[in-house]
């Protein structure tokens, strides 16, 4: 949204759209957060061992052509 409507919404809400918006704001960070400690710790949710990504990552196989010879 444009800062406009934003201040519009705000005003005429008086100040509940705010509010609503930076709760949204703080619950995404939090979600953010929690999906970026279980990759970085190679848990997925609850705990569970995640599966790997193919192709991804200091385990993934050199590509054709790089050195190995």
């Amino acid at each position: 949204m444009t800062p406009f409507l934003l201040e519009y919404l705000m005003v005429h809400t008086e100040g509940a759209s705010l509010e609503a918006n930076l709760a949204a704001v703080r619950g995404n960070v939090r979600l953010a957060a929690s999906v970026a400690g279980a990759y970085a710790s190679g848990t997925g949710p609850g705990g569970a061992a995640a599966p790997g990504i193919p192709g991804a990552g200091a385990h993934s196989a050199a590509a054709p052509g790089a050195g190995g010879r």
